[in-house]
């Protein structure tokens, strides 16, 4: 997973709206939205390509929660000195 798809999910994991290009997204992330939804991450609320006023364009599932949670717990790298 790239680091902006991690960013994506941790949108959709910290805020109740859309991420900043979920209406008209540049072709990667196009690609990543599509493998979200495919994948159980996301929900996409579309119908034919069309949202209603005030509706979320995606929304999170349980599944990116679980995720996320534990993503959130893995810690951060710290160098070390080895002898």
């Amino acid at each position: 997973m790239t680091t902006l798809e991690i960013e994506i999910l941790l949108w959709y994991f910290c805020r109740a709206e859309d991420h900043k290009d979920a209406f008209n997204p540049p072709p990667s992330q196009k690609e990543a939205f599509a493998r979200f939804v495919e994948n159980g991450y996301l929900e996409d609320n579309s119908v034919d390509g069309q949202i209603g006023q005030g509706e979320m364009t995606y929304s999170p599932t349980e599944k990116l929660h679980v995720y996320c949670e534990a993503l959130c717990k893995v810690p951060e790298p710290r160098q070390e000195w080895v002898i």
